[in-house]
């Protein structure tokens, strides 16, 4: 990493928050609006959108997995750009099709386009749920790791501070405008709103990375004490033998479990 000057610094710290800006949008579509519009418009057990919605947490592993892969696979010459786009743009197209998924989960639960088998629009709406959680994941771990190897040590923290500060005001500001533009329910509105995604975490993926992260060829070598071919499961080990890492874990998980069990709830 190259020493920046405090205006490039600036720049790029705010440009770091704009991806967490774009998570901020989805967010709000599913947890605001998606949530309230199938338990309350569509009558659909709140129990199956809960467990729906709460489903991408379980996929959290993939970060590991997606973080270890753009370590060792860059493509077009840079490891975190690439996956960050990727992976954002694939949560934007999944939370673009749930309009589609959601009226045959309403009205027959065991048919979806012509198919028919127990449950088959369960089921579609879970695979897409899926590909929105896998798609976080592969973008949510290498986001991370571009703002700790872009900017200096001494602001990484207020910088990581900042963007969830950006994604909790990107929240604030979609529901404004998601309320402005569909204040009551219409399956086109709904659908029109909700293909919007693409082209806002589309742009505010190409602001927020574009000219930030530095060619490999380019980038100074990475200190590192890891074994470069440690294992996940020499990880996995290794972490569960740090009794700050096991008490951190624990920690976020009651947190998590408990925020995720009564948002959708209350959200409705």
């Amino acid at each position: 990493m190259t020493t920046m000057s405090r205006p490039l610094l600036v720049v790029r710290a705010l440009q770091l928050t704009l991806p967490r800006a774009a998570a901020g949008w989805l967010f709000a579509l599913l947890t605001s609006n998606f949530n309230r519009i199938a338990i309350y418009e569509l009558g659909i057990a709140a129990a199956v959108i809960t467990t729906l919605l709460g489903l991408y947490h379980f996929l959290s592993p993939f970060e590991v997995i997606y973080g270890r892969l753009a370590d060792r696979v860059p493509v077009l010459g840079r490891h975190r750009t690439p996956y960050v786009v990727l992976g954002m743009m694939l949560s934007a197209c999944a939370v673009a099709v749930l309009p589609v998924v959601v009226i045959p989960m309403s009205q027959d639960p065991h048919s979806i386009f012509g198919l028919t088998f127990p449950y088959a629009s369960y089921f579609a709406g879970f695979l897409v749920v899926t590909v929105f959680g896998i798609g976080f994941s592969m973008a949510g771990s290498n986001h991370l790791a571009l703002v700790a190897e872009v900017m200096p040590e001494h602001t990484r923290g207020l910088v990581t501070a900042l963007i969830w500060t950006v994604m909790i005001l990107g929240m604030i500001l979609s529901l404004v405008f998601i309320r402005g533009y569909m204040p009551d329910y219409d399956h086109a509105r709904m659908q029109s709103l909700y293909l919007l995604s693409i082209p806002v975490v589309g742009g505010l993926l190409l602001f927020g990375l574009l000219g930030v992260e530095p060619r490999a060829d380019k980038r100074a070598p990475r200190k590192t004490t890891e074994k470069p071919h440690a294992s996940l499961r020499e990880f996995a080990i290794a972490c569960s033998k740090d009794a700050a890492v096991r008490n951190f874990f624990c920690y976020i998980f009651l947190f998590m479990f408990g925020y995720s069990l009564q948002n959708n709830i209350i959200e409705v």
